[in-house]
């Protein structure tokens, strides 16, 4: 937790000072990605039913609007046919 904060601190300080490339050397090295992160094991988080359901219904019209435009079978895809 300390060390994430203090890249966060790191990250801040480094753009308040219009230096955006060391942000982005820092993220892409690999020691620091396995330092901050960890990949999941049996503690994923599940979104709720009633969640997805929303997230679902709110980019319907915009899952059409890409089908309609390129044709690309979106919708029974994704299965937005139901």
């Amino acid at each position: 937790l300390l060390i994430g904060k203090l890249a966060k601190k790191g990250a801040l300080l480094s753009r308040a000072l219009r230096l955006p490339r060391v942000v982005t050397w820092v993220k892409d090295q690999a020691w620091v990605d396995k330092m901050l992160f960890r990949e999941y094991q049996d503690d994923r988080p599940l979104a709720a039913t009633e969640t997805l359901q929303q997230i679902r219904q709110s980019v319907r019209d915009d899952i059409q609007a890409l089908d309609r435009q390129f044709g690309l079978n979106l919708i029974q895809r994704w299965g937005y046919d139901d």
